[in-house]
């Protein structure tokens, strides 16, 4: 045998003695972080090889050829090798989804397996060494009910906020796709195809003219979709009984004129979850919200058109037509002009820390159904926090305490 025969040969030895050995520490690892040690070693040795061969190869995220290239796909697809290895925030074991994937759910359906098989041939499963296997399958599934919530869910949740945050939902929308495909050496492989699509763009005549728009699409739980509203979830009547929603560009070009800090999972969970408020026989507002607390920092306003919704513009929490702007009038008698010049229509008044810090402001903008914004935190919306308007507020509005004592409820006599 050549030298050059003799080198390729130990270096495949070497390659399949280093992942043999990955593989154990994963297997050993895995039941030692579930709780399963004790009770697999109680199994006999034939027990305990057989279940070491079931462990699965690490599950990878591959690239369609509509994310190669971009920049983005790439970042995603660290990350999801990244999350396979962390642990949940809150958890009470050291269970990671790697753990699930590859050898918990490996062994659930290897001893599965083996009980229907056994049963269909009719065999006693309580002599040895079935028996220690099926009770160690009994430890295996608690453990697999107790904690698959928390680890998979927590995997598949940060995936989706990853893919949310380099998604741009007028431009490219990223999910995946889940292939379980078995090989012709009976292997598993777990792929997570990473796609991109881009919206459906149009334009769309309202008000007498046509703009340019794009039609809203979604990547959630249940994969990639067409966003759509029901005529019942916005309060009309008649057919048709859904509606393809469509954002216009301008709507996005005024959100971020007036909320600098948006991004994309803020948009796509108020569209997913929306709050509506009807204003009137076709048109309606749509909550836009963001930040770990939800905040509510203003409204899409929508129109109903004969075959689909229409999202033509942004408005900010106090900006006229909003429903705290009426607030803000009927409360303070400030008109669209006052809240122009005193700017309280820009989302940088409100994380003001001497705004935050006046108790006469702060119980004002609580009546007038702004009060929340006084509480966002800060790094939710990319600001250090300013100083030095609660003073030019103050001087515009007059008397602030007689505007809070009209507020104060009244003794009962």
């Amino acid at each position: 045998m050549s030298q050059d025969r003799k080198a390729k040969l130990k270096k495949r030895e070497e390659k399949q003695r280093r992942a043999l050995e990955r593989k154990r520490e994963l297997f050993d690892g895995a039941l030692a972080h579930a709780g399963l040690t004790a009770a697999f070693e109680r199994c006999q040795a034939q027990v305990q090889e057989a279940l070491q061969q079931a462990i699965l190869p690490i599950p990878e995220m591959v690239l369609d050829p509509s994310a190669n290239g971009m920049p983005d796909a790439l970042a995603i697809q660290r990350r999801f090798g990244e999350l396979l290895e962390k642990l949940p925030k809150a958890g009470e074991a050291d269970v990671t989804p790697l753990d699930f994937f590859c050898v918990l759910w490996a062994l659930k359906a290897r001893i599965e397996g083996t009980e229907k098989g056994m049963r269909e041939r009719g065999q006693n499963m309580h002599a040895e060494p079935w028996a220690g296997l099926f009770a160690f399958g009994n430890e295996l599934l608690k453990d697999i009910e107790r904690h698959k919530l928390e680890a998979l869910g927590h995997f598949l949740v940060e995936l989706w906020s990853e893919i949310l945050v380099h998604s741009v939902v007028d431009d490219r929308v990223f999910w995946y796709e889940f292939q379980y495909d078995p090989t012709p050496g009976k292997k598993i492989f777990q792929r997570y195809v990473l796609k991109v699509m881009k919206p459906e763009r149009t334009r769309i005549t309202c008000d007498g003219a046509a703009r340019p728009a794009f039609r809203a699409s979604i990547f959630g739980p249940r994969g990639l979709s067409h966003l759509t509203w029901t005529a019942a979830d916005l309060g009309f009547d008649g057919a048709p009984q859904e509606y393809p929603v469509y954002v216009q560009s301008h709507a996005l070009e005024q959100l971020a004129r007036r909320v600098p800090s948006f991004h994309t999972p803020a948009i796509v969970c108020s569209l997913t979850r929306p709050k509506f408020t009807r204003q009137s026989e076709d048109s309606f507002l749509v909550e836009y919200r963001q930040g770990s607390a939800d905040h509510k920092l203003g409204y899409f306003v929508g129109v109903r058109l004969p075959d689909k919704v229409l999202l033509k513009t942004f408005l900010f929490l106090t900006m006229q037509g909003t429903p705290e702007s009426d607030l803000l009038y009927s409360k303070l008698r400030l008109t669209r002009r006052d809240i122009e010049f005193i700017r309280l229509d820009e989302l940088s008044v409100f994380l003001d820390q001497d705004v935050r810090q006046d108790a006469g402001l702060v119980k004002l903008f609580d009546e007038c159904g702004c009060g929340h914004l006084l509480k966002a935190a800060d790094p939710d919306f990319g600001s250090e926090g300013r100083h030095g308007h609660a003073e030019q507020l103050r001087k515009y509005l007059g008397n602030v305490d007689r505007f809070i004592s009209r507020f104060a409820p009244r003794a009962v006599s």
